[in-house]
């Protein structure tokens, strides 16, 4: 008579000194090592061995299947095939604690409104509730087309305030270049100078920009390719395109001043520069774009004897390294580019976006409108 399968289990190697898992699968044996020699270590490794081999096979019941394994398994699957791995950890770590321990059943409009609730009050905007939504959203469809669950469900998502488009005008720019040539070089001043001219004349993103390297920038040919070799084109399209007479000069004498083994354009200390949000925000408080101000508190040790926190005041600004991109856009439609060249220029995927986003900056845009109600009046 057959023996009695009594599932994995725990068995000593003398051999080797070490745990490892020992099963019965159609009747042959099976093992699994734990790669440890401690006791503790490996029930733990058996523990999870076996809530990873218990998952049931086929589509599971929505009311069965936890959201801490779908949002799980969406990390594991698609998170290294995104354009920003570490962004959508962010969310994922975000979503957890409300979402974790509930089924893909308990997303409804109810439960997405307390998530909704209880992100604002932690201080938290509409647009970051709306992307971490999407997540879950992305999540439990990616559970749907892989057949572990039933069916989808629907995702309720705040509504976000229209976005306000900041752009400078060429006056504010310059002035905006007049403070950052009065950092110190030890200070970076030299990046913030090229970093401003860079988004201002190729119109890329930040990370496009921080990301250059020289081998990108053909200065003979007069052309920069944005997308980096190796890297897929994403809706965020990185185009390659000419480069202006006047950025030429400044990346010649850039180039001739680089040090940087890594090939990058911005690097501090032979690293490359991953940010330049917070030396951006100080050089246009600096230059005078200061749309308010706000509080903060924090306990200094040697200056707070009494252990009360000391006030901050720091500066607010409207504008980033994202409007330098906004800028020139808006510059080249008031020329009366098409949105169509407009679109490729920047990468946009559809020349539609560009109309929503941009167009309203064309003084001509509703010319033949307003040449129409002229003839009808």
């Amino acid at each position: 008579m057959p023996r009695r399968n009594k599932g994995p289990r725990l068995h000593w190697r003398v051999d080797k000194q070490i745990w490892e898992i020992r099963w019965f699968e159609n009747g042959r044996k099976r093992s699994k090592s734990t790669s440890t020699c401690e006791r503790g270590e490996a029930e733990k490794a058996l523990a999870e061995f076996i809530v990873h081999n218990s998952r049931p096979i086929g589509p599971s019941d929505p009311a069965y299947r936890k959201l801490s394994d779908v949002l799980s398994d969406y990390a594991d699957e698609h998170g290294p095939h995104v354009a920003s791995p570490a962004t959508l950890g962010y969310s994922i770590d975000a979503l957890i604690p409300y979402w974790g321990a509930k089924t893909v059943q308990d997303v409804n409009e109810v439960t997405c409104r307390g998530y909704n609730r209880i992100r604002q009050e932690a201080g938290l905007k509409p647009g970051t509730v709306v992307r971490e939504l999407n997540v879950l959203n992305a999540a439990i469809n990616h559970d749907w087309k892989q057949g572990r669950v039933l069916r989808n469900a629907p995702i309720w998502r705040p509504k976000t305030p229209k976005r306000k488009e900041r752009w400078l005008s060429r006056k504010e720019v310059a002035n905006l270049l007049r403070q950052a040539r009065k950092i110190p070089i030890n200070k970076g001043g030299e990046h913030m100078r090229l970093f401003i001219l860079l988004s201002l004349y190729t119109a890329a993103r930040k990370s496009a920009i921080l990301e250059l390297r020289w081998h990108q920038i053909d200065l003979d040919r007069g052309i920069i390719d944005l997308n980096p070799p190796g890297r897929e084109q994403t809706s965020k399209t990185r185009p390659v395109i000419s480069i202006s007479s006047r950025l030429r000069t400044f990346l010649v004498y850039a180039k001739r001043r680089s040090g940087s083994d890594t090939g990058y354009l911005f690097t501090w200390r032979g690293r490359p520069i991953k940010d330049i949000k917070k030396s951006f925000h100080a050089t246009a408080c600096k230059a005078g774009f200061v749309t308010g101000w706000q509080r903060s508190e924090k306990i200094i040790r040697h200056v707070t004897k009494d252990g009360l926190p000391v006030t901050f005041v720091h500066p607010i600004t409207d504008v980033t390294p994202h409007v330098m991109r906004h800028s020139m856009i808006s510059w080249i439609i008031a020329k009366g580019v098409s949105a169509q060249k407009v679109a490729r220029f920047v990468g946009h995927s559809d020349s539609r976006i560009t109309e929503a986003i941009y167009f309203h900056h064309d003084p001509d845009y509703f010319a033949d409108v307003m040449a129409a109600m002229g003839r009808v009046s």
